[in-house]
Formats: structure tokens, sequence, C-alpha cells
């Protein structure tokens, strides 16, 4: 398993578990009326992350061997990641979409097609299925080493502003600046966008 530089990338096996290695995390999906939180967090290595059940995986970036077991495990009945064995159409939601690492090196859930239509998800890999009637193009998933919630994002296409505002509209970080380091935990407006740190 090769985790990429952004630290994250999804998982998917439908007849075989899985012991999850040293060094890594992973994280299942839930709705919620907000938008979507963290349902099981696994930390331990050696969890059985068992088979059928779609997850994201967070470590280091790097190679990690994902070693097969026949411990069985039950599936997290509130997962909302969705997966195929082979490249296939996506399946189960109203919206689909994949996890990718936007210009902010934050992590996001990302329509793939046009206004979240069904797409062709490759083989092993993981997409966040959405049963909502309302769209959103794009739902930030802010995943630091202490897992925060994934919130639903309301977009201002008008909104040209680098800068970091705090919910009171007080700018708390200049323009140059789009990262929450050194910020308290909260949540803040970045680029438009809801954010949770």
């Amino acid at each position: 398993m090769e985790i990429p530089q952004s630290g994250y990338t999804t998982f998917y096996y439908s007849d075989q578990s899985f012991l999850l290695p040293e060094g890594m995390e992973a994280y299942t999906f839930r709705e919620t009326s907000l938008g979507f939180d963290v349902s099981q967090h696994y930390t331990t290595a050696g969890t059985v992350l068992p088979a059928g059940q779609a997850v994201v995986l967070g470590a280091q970036p790097g190679r990690y061997t994902m070693l097969p077991t026949t411990k069985k495990k039950s599936l997290d009945s509130r997962n909302q990641l969705r997966g195929s064995d082979e490249d296939q159409l996506t399946r189960g939601g109203t919206f689909y979409y994949t996890l990718c690492e936007n210009e902010n090196h934050q992590m996001e859930w990302n329509w793939t097609a046009t206004d979240g239509a069904v797409f062709k998800n490759p083989a092993h890999k993981a997409y966040l299925i959405s049963t909502r009637s309302t769209k959103q193009s794009s739902i930030l998933a802010e995943l630091p080493s202490a897992v925060q919630a994934i919130q639903a994002v309301q977009t201002d296409s008008c909104s040209n502003s680098k800068a970091i505002y705090n919910l009171a509209g007080q700018q708390v970080k200049s323009q140059s600046s789009t990262t929450l380091y050194g910020l308290p935990r909260g949540i803040y407006i970045v680029d438009g966008k809801k954010v949770v740190r």
C-alpha cells in the first residue's frame, strides 16, 4: 500500500480482511444532519479491517504492507464509504465524492463527475456517498492525526479572499497565509470554506 505525500488514501477489498499496519490509522465516515463525521477511528496496529468495508488510511508517506487475515470483524453499519474490486461505476447514493488534496494542502471530498454524478471508481479504492437531496460540490475533510469531523462546506463563489477569518468575521491571519498552524482549535473560514481545527 502506497501512502502519497498528502498522508491519506482510500482502500477497499470485498473478500479479504487485512490487519492495520504499525504507524497507520483507518477511518470510516457517517452522514449527519450537518455533513459527515468520522464514524470509526482505528489506531491500533493489528486491528482487523474487515472485508467489504471501505476506509480512509492515514500515515506518513511511504510503502506499507497490508497483511491479509482470516480474522473476522463486523462492518461499521453507518459507514458511507463504498468501493469495488474492479474499476466500476459508483452506486448507492445521490451524490458521489473522491478524496483529494486541495490547493491549501487540505484533504477534501470532491465531485469527480459533473453535479456529483456516477463515475468510474478505480479498483480497491473508496468513494464517499451522500444520500441527501442538496448539492455540495466539495466537503472539506480535516484529517490531522487527532481526527476532527468532516464538515459540510457552503462555498461563496464570490469569495476571493485567501485570509483566515473566525466565525465573527474577524481576520485572524493575513491574505498571504492559508495555514491553520498556530491557531487555537475552533472553526475558521479559509478561502470561503468552513474549516475545523
